[in-house]
């Protein structure tokens, strides 16, 4: 780390601090939630505001921008050299679900020094990262030789169908970093499958079980409703009684149950609590319910009742990324039949289509059909990559924290491009008095109620990741 520039860059951090607060802010105003494709708008109208509005940021501030509307990405340039560093940050967010305590999703505050909004951290944070850090490198004439190109996309959590087409139609350059993880770099994530599977048998007494938004949430809310059978009520209400995640009402022409658990990113599905398999281990126990419902209710709970996908013949511990897991994230009635949707993570010597012929089998035994699957198997670089032992050291010095490169559950832009290293979007500050804020579970963290960030370690990573484009351009000029 060369101090004089770090000394420039902190200074300047700190008479800008309020400007990236406004434009952070500006970006989570947009409810930029994936919806119905439009003309120049592939993933919705609010996907495309959110990249438009982006695009605009970067643009007002001096760097060139194109915006290629129908493959859902913009891309702004500071042309130095002929070599380049791609940043790369994403301004759709996932659902934002209700419940939030501390402001409404796409009502972005600041309270005690910590950011509350859907999108604050994942990854309208990376954007302005991105854009804020080419500004420093631009208004400080910090010495970097090689092109910086910021890539903002707008399809990351539903698809990365805009990163996909990037690597596709335009040229790749040589060392690309994405500011949506953790520090000091990732070098591989595990692979990633979605699927939808759904019942060969209607069901009878349940005629809606709904719940979920997104495949990579763990869904934390769930509506059911039964038949208006007098013995069933009774029944139900005996086996909810003092069970406070549940709650049973009368309508006209139905019994409705809502079952509550506690979300998290599909990713880390440990300490989760998923509504959908509470509600399924309850109505397995209700004698009063259809036996076809309720043997329905019996496998569902089998198929998602594990982390780690036993239920489904998965279990699998890769000796790099450790343990598959497998979350359930949305679950729908659809014409009677029950279809169940699930987002599968593996490590690499778990083979792609080992993984789904396990899943064929498994959910036709239990008498379901897979109809949909999308399978991103994932990857891991070279031990002898230059780039990661500059990132780690960087990083140590920094801010105290040694840390080597790490192996990614979560899925980011990463698995598209060549020779990229997905990094942190908030940095450890040991000069912070601020801590995150207790809050109960299911809130505070990325794809939760309460999504929230600490400001302070918000603008450490900014000088984090500028120190981490001049250390990459050195590895370029060599």
């Amino acid at each position: 780390m060369n101090t004089q520039y770090d000394a420039k860059i902190r200074a300047w951090i700190a008479s800008h601090k309020e400007e990236m607060i406004e434009d952070l802010f500006a970006l989570c105003r947009i409810p930029s939630v994936r919806g119905e494709a439009e003309k120049n708008a592939p993933f919705g109208k609010a996907c495309a505001e959110a990249l438009n509005a982006a695009a605009a940021l970067f643009e007002k501030n001096g760097f060139p921008v194109r915006v290629e509307a129908k493959r859902g990405y913009a891309l702004a340039r500071l042309e130095r050299g002929d070599k380049t560093i791609g940043l790369y940050g994403h301004s759709d967010v996932v659902p934002a679900g209700d419940g939030w305590i501390k402001t409404r999703p796409f009502e972005p505050c600041c309270i005690d020094g910590v950011a509350f909004g859907r999108g604050v951290g994942d990854n309208k944070a990376g954007v302005i990262q991105s854009l804020y850090a080419m500004r420093m490198i631009k208004e400080l004439d910090l010495p970097v030789t090689s092109t910086v190109q910021a890539f903002i996309g707008s399809n990351e959590e539903s698809g990365m169908q805009d990163v996909t087409a990037f690597a596709k139609y335009e040229k790749m350059p040589e060392i690309n970093l994405a500011p949506d993880s953790s520090y000091p770099c990732s070098v591989g994530e595990k692979g990633i499958l979605r699927v939808w599977t759904k019942s060969r048998t209607p069901l009878t007494d349940i005629l809606d079980f709904n719940g979920g938004d997104a495949s990579n949430i763990v869904l934390d809310y769930v509506t059911v409703r039964l038949v208006k059978k007098q013995a069933l009520k009774e029944e139900i209400a005996t086996l909810i009684a003092d069970r406070n995640e549940f709650s049973l009402t009368e309508e006209k022409d139905a019994l409705l149950l809502v079952s509550r658990g506690v979300s998290k990113h599909a990713a880390h599905p440990e300490d989760s609590v998923n509504a959908a398999l509470i509600a399924f281990r309850l109505l397995a126990e209700a004698k009063a319910l259809n036996g076809s419902d309720r043997d329905q209710m019996k496998k569902a709970a089998k198929a998602i009742g594990c982390h780690y996908g036993a239920g489904l013949g998965l279990a699998h511990e890769d000796p790099a990324f450790g343990k598959l897991t497998a979350a359930c994230g949305m679950v729908r009635v659809e014409d009677a039949f029950l279809k169940i949707n699930m987002d599968i993570r593996y490590g690499n010597t778990f083979a792609p289509n080992a993984v789904e012929d396990t899943l064929h089998k498994s959910w036709d035994a239990l008498g379901f059909d897979i109809v949909e699957l999308n399978n991103r198997p994932g990857f891991r670089l070279e031990d002898d990559n230059p780039v990661p032992p500059v990132l780690c050291a960087l990083y140590k010095e920094l801010t105290g924290v040694d840390k080597g490169p790490q192996l990614l559950s979560g899925g980011t832009y990463s698995r598209a491009l060549k020779n990229s290293f997905s990094i942190g979007f908030r940095a450890h500050d040991p000069e912070s008095t601020v801590e995150k804020p207790a809050l109960p579970a299911g809130h505070g963290a990325a794809h939760q109620r309460d999504e929230c960030m600490v400001l302070d370690q918000f603008f450490q990573s900014l000088r984090v990741v500028t120190h981490f484009v001049l250390g990459c351009d050195e590895i370029l000029s060599k």
